[in-house]
């Protein structure tokens, strides 16, 4: 299961390169542009939407987000096991139970 983090970014809907160098500082931090909403609302309000009244967009983005909380970390511990080939990693096993006192076995007379 993958976690993502979300954002939402009013800005400009323009034709002349500065949303082009918005985009790649967003994509140089790992966000993902997923969809842009036009508003339907210029710079200038009397004005009709135009290349010289730009119009401004919502920009939505996401990007991949570590597990936060102990629920969500544990999922992830469980799915990397899970994955085909790997294994959790495991101490060996000890020789002798742990915290158990050493008995003394009487040694037994070997049968003729």
């Amino acid at each position: 299961m993958a976690f993502w983090e979300y954002a939402a970014v009013m800005g400009l809907i323009d034709s002349k390169g500065s949303t082009h160098q918005y985009l790649d500082n967003m994509g140089a931090q790992g966000w993902e542009l997923i969809s842009v909403t036009p508003t339907g609302y210029g710079i200038f309000e009397d004005v009709p939407i135009s290349p010289r009244n730009e119009q401004f967009g919502i920009y939505y983005f996401k990007r991949p987000a570590p597990p936060q909380g102990l629920i969500a970390i544990s999922i992830d511990i469980v799915r990397s096991a899970l994955v085909w080939g790997r294994q959790l990693q495991r101490s060996p096993a000890p020789d002798r139970m742990p915290d158990l006192p050493e008995v003394d076995t009487p040694r037994s007379a070997a049968p003729r």
